[in-house]
């Protein structure tokens, strides 16, 4: 990436605030670009958070700008970006690559982050313009606003660097694998942490069977669940390596 490369995310939700906190903690200028002024109100007001084993508080002002889409659109002429995060869902694609036409730099580069194979969804755009990439963890947004990173993909983003052969696998099974193989989990964890979500799968697939919501009482999974926490606990909020 050019040392100074001007660069812009548009779509804030769970995929779009992790890369909002790697850039903000790493100290790399960015954009936010937002549909309507309400959000871009909001997020001036609110920041992002996020939590790994601490919570990020993004706060909108050295180094993150907010637009609102038509903001950026009526300065395309001087306004251009080196690099365009994509982090809505993919049927929204189709549109947030028109939209991007016009503010996307000479030889500038569309980042994809959505599940499976998203380039397919942008045929109007050059191969190296696009860079693509399969999102395989979870955030989620929790009732007071924050987003919560919570399922084997932070491990793998954590070390990746290390391990490249992490980022092999797209499923959740097959990166417990690796990260057991490589020593970032012990074996007795990556078992529980097998079992818990393969149980958990199975049970949420027969109530689909049944067309019932997915949901189980809170006793019938008490073991996996405290089990999982304890795993959870011991390498987030530990004194072992920080993830990320």
């Amino acid at each position: 990436m050019p040392q100074h490369a001007r660069i812009a995310l548009l779509g804030t939700g769970a995929i779009g605030a992790s890369v909002a906190r790697a850039l903000y903690l790493n100290q790399v200028p960015f954009t936010i670009l937002v549909r309507d002024k309400k959000r871009k109100a909001d997020l001036i007001t609110q920041g992002i958070r996020y939590t790994l084993k601490s919570t990020t508080h993004i706060q909108l002002n050295q180094g993150v700008e907010v637009l609102t889409l038509a903001e950026a659109q009526k300065n395309a002429r001087s306004l251009k970006f080196d690099y365009m995060f994509f982090g809505m869902k993919t049927p929204h694609l189709q549109e947030a690559a028109r939209t991007a036409k016009g503010l996307l730099a000479k030889g500038g580069r569309l980042v994809l982050l959505q599940n499976g194979l998203p380039e397919r969804e942008l045929r109007n755009y050059k191969e190296e313009n696009i860079i693509s990439g399969i999102v395989g963890y979870n955030a989620q947004l929790m009732p007071d606003g924050s987003y919560f990173q919570s399922n084997p993909g932070h491990l793998i983003l954590a070390n990746a660097h290390r391990y490249p052969d992490l980022l092999t696998y797209p499923d959740n099974i097959r990166q417990l694998d690796g990260l057991e193989r490589l020593g970032v989990l012990t074996v007795a964890d990556a078992a529980r942490l097998r079992n818990a979500y393969r149980g958990l799968r199975r049970r949420i697939h027969q109530l689909k069977l049944q067309e019932q919501p997915a949901r189980i009482p809170v006793d019938e999974a008490r073991d996996e669940r405290d089990s999982v926490i304890r795993i959870w606990r011991r390498l987030m909020e530990g004194n072992g390596q920080p993830v990320l």
